[in-house]
């Protein structure tokens, strides 16, 4: 069989709870070598090369499923009413890694794909739990106040549904004149409400007129 380039045979070679048993060769990518590893748990999974060469993989998932339960028993965050649930603001805080930092996410293209990333300080549960404080209500989810920001304690908060729909319109972009912004500062600078341009968007009118028809007394 004609090798991909770089080829290093791994096969026998243990990596962390990993041992390289098959070379992957997909069609498209003959370039890239996967192994298919059979980890101590006795899962068998597919690796890219360069993954088990840096160490980024080390298991089939085990051991970062185990990390995980331990940084939950740490922090008193696995019970909720005496019973074997995460809380919810352990549950905000990992689907926001989840979103930005897991690949496999069905978010991910919409977070971590577009740059938004979270901020160092929040890689510990402690430190984010820290500076949010306890969820308000169960109306309430963790927001970023700049949808297009990251998240860090400077741009999120507690907040209900009904404001995060607000920030999502109010950061709709319009652009007029060869001037872009959104509602919120397009309402700043002509004198209206937010609710007056988005209505006016909505009921199908232009730009151009939406920004510059006056209320009528």
């Amino acid at each position: 069989m004609k090798r991909a380039w770089n080829f290093v045979d791994r096969a026998g070679k243990r990596y962390g709870r990993l041992t390289a048993i098959e070379l992957i060769i997909y069609p498209k990518k003959k370039k890239d070598t996967f192994w298919k590893c059979r980890c101590e748990c006795g899962n068998e999974t597919i690796v890219f090369s360069g993954h088990l060469n840096d160490r980024h993989t080390v298991s089939c998932g085990c051991f970062n499923n185990e990390q995980l339960s331990k940084s939950m028993r740490k922090h008193g965050h696995t019970t909720l009413d005496g019973k074997p649930r995460t809380t919810p603001e352990y549950r905000a805080w990992h689907g926001m890694r989840q979103r930005c930092k897991n690949k496999n996410s069905p978010r991910y293209s919409y977070y971590g794909q577009r740059g938004i990333t979270v901020c160092e300080r929040w890689d510990s549960f402690q430190n984010f739990l820290s500076d949010m404080g306890p969820k308000p209500s169960r109306k309430h989810s963790l927001e970023r106040m700049d949808t297009n920001g990251n998240y860090e304690p400077s741009n999120c908060k507690w907040g209900t549904s009904l404001e995060q729909s607000n920030n999502r319109r109010n950061n709709r972009k319009l652009e007029f004149k060869g001037k872009t912004m959104n509602i919120s500062q397009w309402a700043r600078e002509i004198g209206l409400k937010p609710e007056r341009i988005w209505d006016r968007i909505n009921n199908g009118w232009t730009v151009e007129r939406t920004l510059t028809t006056p209320i009528k007394k």
